[in-house]
């Protein structure tokens, strides 16, 4: 407080009086609250409306473990399509391989280069090994690992 707020100490004197009265009249009105919050939770409890709300609240409960339990079958379903598919997918390779360990059993089989007889076979042969030498030549022994 000032040297100058002595000039006006009427003013604010008034001015507390007024907090004072409004501060009453909010505790009046919360005091109203309070009793009509009380009659109202008596009404409630009379009629049995609890009942219902702890019947509400376990309904949610119920909804939300439901909801959670479709999420996990959703999700077990999709690892299900995802099984049967890669199941699909190795049936159907099983199969070719039954048909070409058939075709060997005949001594048919399909062949793995496309060489029209066993002299051409022989020749690329001796390239990769020509090509495997020349590149043993260029590395010294003490680098290779």
């Amino acid at each position: 407080m000032g040297f100058t707020d002595i000039f006006r100490v009427s003013s604010i004197k008034a001015e507390n009086e007024r907090f004072k009265s409004e501060l009453q009249s909010t505790q009046d009105e919360l005091d109203a609250l309070k009793q009509t919050h009380h009659q109202l939770k008596a009404t409630f409890h009379e009629i049995g409306a609890g009942e219902a709300l702890k019947l509400k609240e376990v309904i949610l409960l119920y909804e939300q473990q439901a909801k959670a339990l479709r999420a996990e079958l959703d999700e077990m379903q999709r690892r299900h399509d995802e099984i049967a598919q890669a199941l699909s997918e190795k049936r159907s390779a099983l199969l070719v391989l039954d048909d070409e360990l058939l075709l060997e059993s005949f001594a048919l089989y399909r062949p793995k280069f496309a060489f029209t007889n066993s002299t051409q076979y022989k020749e690329r042969l001796d390239e990769v090994r020509d090509n495997q030498k020349t590149i043993d030549q260029r590395w010294p022994r003490g680098d290779r690992q």
